[in-house]
């Protein structure tokens, strides 16, 4: 038997990018693809932005999002960092059918994304079956310097690295034998409590007897011999 352990295997690809849209076309109905679409948001949650796309293939990941940050974008971003707001990611994921989603959502400093250059590390996590649990979002710059000065170029494109989190099967305590030795164990102590019930002296007559016997022959000596010492006199 086999039960569910804690996240074991992680899968972590970086700066590794493949065309996800090729897989999906030419995948079939019964493939087993996980697709994750990304949304960001630089302000509020109210509006997010499609990012791009992770796909999870027969144990496999990739990601694209190549399409650059715009001019509003960048501008949003900055004015986020600024204020000490936050970054906000919003994943979507599904299996072949769109409409059966699961969603999550995820957030970090704005400053944080800023100042690493769009460097960032998505953590996708799933169950044992490959279906979709959590996604959550951290940066290579986790503090953020006030006077930092990130070079424009730099901020036209996510370098992001994929860690793919799955819950694998591992063995469970066997109970059953861990039972069933308690159970001999219990029957032997009330084997050994009842194995005796008899009384103190059904126990130990062998050894009270002949105590008993010496002690008749002892008054018995000493009666005579008092007798004897009066019939002199």
């Amino acid at each position: 038997m086999r039960g569910l352990c804690v996240v074991l295997f992680v899968c972590s690809l970086s700066n590794y990018r493949v065309k996800a849209d090729e897989i999906l076309q030419t995948a079939s109905a019964t493939d087993k693809i996980l697709t994750v679409k990304l949304y960001h948001s630089f302000e509020t949650t109210e509006k997010y932005y499609l990012r791009g796309t992770i796909v999870i293939q027969n144990g496999e990941a990739y990601i694209k999002q190549d399409q650059p940050l715009s001019i509003e974008e960048i501008a949003a971003l900055k004015k986020a960092a600024s204020v000490n707001g936050n970054y906000h990611l919003k994943a979507v994921a599904y299996k072949n059918n769109e409409e059966d989603t699961k969603i999550a959502t995820t957030f970090l400093k704005a400053c944080s994304i800023l100042e690493s250059g769009l460097s960032d590390i998505i953590t996708v996590s799933l169950d044992q079956n490959g279906n979709f649990l959590a996604a959550s979002i951290s940066s290579t710059n986790p503090y953020c310097i006030a006077s930092s000065n990130v070079i424009p170029s730099k901020l036209t494109q996510f370098n992001t690295s994929l860690d793919i989190l799955q819950t694998i099967q591992a063995p469970i305590p066997d109970t059953q034998t861990y039972i069933h030795r308690l159970e001999q164990e219990k029957a032997e102590k009330l084997r050994g409590d009842k194995g005796d019930n008899r009384s103190f002296l059904a126990k130990y007559w062998i050894y009270i007897v002949p105590v008993v016997i010496f002690l008749m022959i002892s008054s018995a000596t000493n009666a005579e011999a008092q007798g004897g010492s009066g019939g002199g006199r």
